[in-house]
């Protein structure tokens, strides 16, 4: 059922699959990056393909 969701979220929207946003200039600093969090065989829109980085380099929490 979270499929539906994410594919009613999609509708109209431009998507793009991970081999085209690893091409995008706009993501050139962040390659590696989104390589290792993009899965093979699906399709992003640039705000999710921009939430996974955003995502990833939020901290966790405290190191002492």
């Amino acid at each position: 059922m979270p499929e539906k969701k994410k594919a009613e979220s999609n509708a109209g929207q431009v998507t793009f699959s991970k081999e085209q946003i690893l091409t995008f200039k706009r993501f050139s600093t962040r390659r590696d990056l989104l390589n290792v969090l993009l899965e093979d065989g699906q399709r992003y829109t640039m705000e999710q393909a921009e939430s996974a980085v955003k995502t990833f380099m939020q901290p966790k929490g405290k190191v002492m």
